[in-house]
């Protein structure tokens, strides 16, 4: 099905790439989202998100080593052509981005039609898409890329109620590493959890991305909040552990509640009123 798909869509007469590529994208959405090797398409806005964290620039070598439809990689095209005009007025960046910007890689031959079809209908002359084993010990590439984005895949099946999603986000400081990790308790993404995924008011998309790159305003917030940093030390004596639930402290409201005997004086009141406006009625009733 999917390569046909591909087929009619190249075979359409539309205006600009941009178009098919949308309609491209599109369709897939529409078709089954889990693969036979463990694939799930990650959801757009999700990709988008990501994107919108690590911020490509014009200069970066980005890869995708469990490519899939590509989405990363066309969230990150999309991203520098709204952002970055200067890609299309200087001839080496515009070289840089049509032919060897963009990375990726897949052990499904299927799937590497589909995304390298993507990345041409969406613009990129030559997307570098290959057959490759991303974790096997022959895989050369080292220090070669400045932004990698991926969703890995994993084989069973995705319960969204009864599974917690974590976005992971590794920068390469080159400066002595890491003092401390920055954690947000994500509670919606803009569409309901069900299986139909209907768009709802609550997100926390916009405040996420915004809260990430203004981290300097982050440092003085209390584990209590839907955010916070947590130090390196404390992460490494809980062996590694980046479940946000390990950190987050949780304020318990104490509840007050009147003893029990004022308690059983408003239910012998309440009681007491009952039945006066029962017989009350009882008596209308009679009159009639």
């Amino acid at each position: 099905m999917l390569i046909k798909l591909i087929d009619g869509i190249d075979s359409l007469e539309l205006g600009d790439s941009d178009s098919k590529g949308d309609l491209y994208e599109y369709l897939l959405s529409k078709v089954a989202t889990a693969g036979a090797n463990g694939q799930f398409r990650t959801p757009r806005h999700i990709i988008r998100m990501m994107v919108e964290l690590v911020r490509p620039n014009p200069k970066d070598w980005i890869c995708d080593p469990a490519m899939g439809s590509a989405g990363f990689l066309v969230e990150a095209r999309t991203y520098l052509r709204e952002r970055e005009e200067e890609l299309f007025f200087d001839p080496e960046l515009n070289r840089h981005f049509h032919e060897d910007m963009f990375f990726g890689f897949d052990m499904d031959r299927t799937m590497l039609r589909i995304g390298a079809m993507n990345m041409l209908l969406h613009g990129v002359d030559n997307p570098g898409i290959e057959y490759c084993d991303s974790l096997s010990e022959n895989n050369t590439d080292f220090e070669k890329y400045t932004l990698v984005l991926a969703n890995p895949p994993f084989k069973g099946s995705l319960d969204y109620e009864g599974v917690s999603t974590a976005i992971l986000v590794f920068t390469k400081t080159g400066a002595g590493g890491t003092e401390k990790v920055w954690f947000y308790d994500m509670k919606a993404d803009g569409f309901s959890l069900d299986d139909k995924r209907q768009p709802v008011q609550e997100n926390d998309i916009p405040d996420i991305v915004r809260r990430y790159h203004n981290q300097e305003k982050e440092a003085e917030r209390k584990r209590t909040e839907q955010s916070f940093f947590v130090k390196l030390s404390e992460i490494q004596e809980n062996d590694y552990d980046l479940s946000i639930n390990k950190y987050k402290e949780i304020e318990y409201e104490a509840v007050h509640y009147d003893p029990p005997l004022a308690i059983l004086d408003r239910i012998e009141k309440m009681e007491e009123e009952i039945q006066k406006g029962m017989a009350e009625l009882r008596e209308l009733l009679s009159a009639e």
